[in-house]
């Protein structure tokens, strides 16, 4: 592995004054609303909340800011920020027999701007039967496909040319939201035998102009949250600089959220404790008359509520947290879509390993991007997608997809090896059905949280991600590759010959899942997609974490908005379903508080980030 140019070039953010470095430097430790985290839920929400000018918020980031640091404004580096660097949680998996017994890295954002300034970029909405189910499973209609369009529409702001004609349906797109989303920028060799592999095929990969529709299935060109060459983020859209400006709104970063203060009438939460400073060794307490709203996201929300005394009695009561409210469903319902990576050398010059492993290539490309944004560092690592579903034969006959598949032109730096060029295709579960938890053994809450996300621990989960990697490996391997695969990198040759998705039948077959089963146990991993640990559930129901209005059940002034209140994981990359819900959820607090639909209009900062991303390119 070789540190990279970008690697090494991760360096200071500069501190703009509109950020708040230290406790000390905030006007009042008293506002309307605290938020704490400003990932893409947190991001959301401080905007549109601040649209109302009788609103103040304050915004509380455990890391810091990104600022000009350019490894997070381009696209390509993703695999440099992320995991085991400054800019992660740096958290681990427990062991868990399923994966072999081994410790999993499990990437979380901890910048401002979260996961979205760290993650492959990938924006897809999921199927619209996604909506529809969660529509039916909270009785509540606002949920469903068709009315949660007008929350996509304010978060896409659609980017494109007239090279990317034919490989969208701008039908369904917005060019007036806040996150710039387009197409690959740069070609990638691999792309026009991705595309007539499909042509060749078109029952088994039919091209799909857009996979945004609600439609997903087949194969089509990716959509990212970039435009002009640098990634949109929720700190460069609903964070940006212009909206910074506004008066009611403060961002203190580099605080670590502890613990909600305990409430002096048992069920009342009012402030929120923090640790900041070397070592986290100081601790303070600041009060939300409003609203404390948890957008931390699946592993550090029923953190913070465990140590709050909100859970499961018996995880409270086996760490000694004394109880203000038994919530059983607090970290439980832990899902995640799990991948492996399928690695292959290939009989090309053309793939990323021609600058990663080529210091005076990089630094020209790495020039290249900072004077015209322009070149293959200007791209996002995935150009297609392959959405599938399994065979009736692997017991599933829904006409949505459960399985993806992802290429790369090589292998993600600094990972790539030192010599040869490579293409790497991913396998993806999207509809686990394993279910993990998050919980704590500590009373300190400086102690990381116990991640045990279960990974593979159900037979359709495994049968699932076989069928998977069989469907990925027979992609490679029609008519418009060859010559191209020279042989398997990393996973045993038996799988280049085992390639059809079936379900085994005889005792060979077996034999094959079992030798493909102790592979896949070995080596998968993590989306970085946990959802589902403060699970949403309908109105008076004694299941789930939070109501329709995203206020935790039993107790009074907490409310919890990210990825964590989904109450099954969605079948996609779940930065574009997290950024809807904030939207959706900004709407419901502003109606409750008298502002937005059926209320005041809300009175808006004249010019200053209200309608715009105000990203500057």
């Amino acid at each position: 592995m070789r540190t990279t140019l970008w690697t090494a070039a991760i360096l200071a953010a500069p501190v703009l004054s509109l950020l708040h470095q230290h406790p000390d430097e905030l006007p009042d430790l008293s506002w309307d609303f605290v938020i704490v985290g400003g990932g893409a839920a947190g991001g959301v929400l401080a905007n549109r909340l601040t649209e109302v000018r009788e609103f103040n918020v304050l915004l509380l980031e455990a890391g810091p800011d990104t600022g000009d640091i350019f490894n997070f404004s381009m696209p390509f580096p993703v695999s440099t920020l992320s995991p085991f660097t400054p800019y992660d949680w740096n958290y681990t998996t427990v062991p868990e027999t399923s994966t072999n017994n081994r410790v999993l890295g499990y990437p979380l954002g901890h910048v401002l701007g979260g996961s979205t300034s760290i993650n492959s970029l990938l924006y897809t909405r999921g199927p619209s039967d996604d909506w529809n189910w969660l529509a039916e499973e909270l009785e509540d209609d606002s949920w469903s496909w068709k009315n949660m369009q007008r929350f996509f529409q304010k978060n896409e702001r659609w980017v494109h040319n007239d090279s990317t004609s034919g490989r969208f349906d701008p039908a369904h797109h917005s060019t007036s939201g806040m996150n710039f989303v387009s197409l690959p920028q740069a070609p990638e060799s691999i792309d026009e035998m991705i595309i007539q592999t499909s042509k060749d095929h078109p029952e088994e990969y039919p091209f799909n102009v857009d996979m945004n529709s609600g439609r997903p299935l087949g194969l089509g060109w990716a959509q990212s949250t970039m435009a002009h060459g640098r990634r949109s983020t929720a700190r460069t859209s609903y964070l940006s600089n212009e909206v910074l400006a506004r008066p009611n709104l403060h961002i203190l970063v580099n605080v670590f959220v502890t613990r909600l203060a305990p409430p002096s009438d048992g069920h009342t939460f009012s402030q929120v404790e923090f640790a900041y400073g070397p070592d986290k060794a100081h601790l303070a307490t600041l009060t939300a008359t409003h609203d404390l709203i948890l957008s931390a996201g699946s592993i550090n929300t029923p953190r913070i509520l465990l140590h709050s005394g909100i859970g499961h009695p018996t995880t409270l009561a086996s760490v000694g947290i004394p109880q203000v409210l038994p919530l059983p469903s607090v970290g439980q319902n832990l899902s995640d879509h799990t991948l492996v990576r399928l690695n292959f050398l290939v009989n090309s010059t053309d793939t990323w390993e021609r600058f990663s492993n080529n210091q005076t290539l990089e630094e020209e490309y790495v020039k290249m991007w900072k004077e015209t944004k322009q070149g293959p560092l200007g791209n996002g690592v995935f150009n297609h997608i392959l959405f599938a579903k399994l065979s009736e034969e692997a017991n599933d006959s829904s006409g949505e997809p459960n399985v993806e598949v992802l290429f790369n032109n090589g292998i993600l730096p600094p990972w790539q090896p030192e010599t040869g060029n490579y293409l790497s295709v991913i396998p993806i579960l999207l509809t686990p059905t394993s279910r993990g938890h998050v919980i704590i053994n500590s009373t300190s809450p400086l102690s990381p949280p116990l991640i045990s996300p279960s990974f593979l621990s159900t037979e359709y989960d495994m049968k699932a991600l076989r069928y998977a990697i069989r469907l990925a490996i027979g992609f490679v391997k029609r008519a418009p590759w060859e010559g191209y695969i020279l042989s398997p990198f990393g996973f045993p040759e038996s799988f280049m010959v085992d390639d059809s998705p079936r379900p085994a039948s005889d005792s060979n077959e077996l034999e094959a899942d079992g030798i493909m089963d102790e592979w896949v146990r070995a080596n998968a991993g993590t989306t970085a997609h946990p959802a589902g640990t403060c699970a949403l559930s309908k109105l008076g129901a004694d299941y789930g974490c939070v109501d329709l209005d995203f206020r935790v059940k039993g107790v009074k002034g907490v409310r919890v908005v990210d990825a964590s209140v989904f109450p099954r994981i969605p079948r996609a990359h779940t930065q574009a379903p997290v950024y809807v819900v904030a939207e959706k959820a900004a709407e419901v607090i502003k109606v409750e508080y008298g502002y937005g639909r059926g209320g005041r209009a809300p009175v808006v900062h004249s010019g200053v980030g209200f309608g715009a991303s105000g990203e500057e390119l």
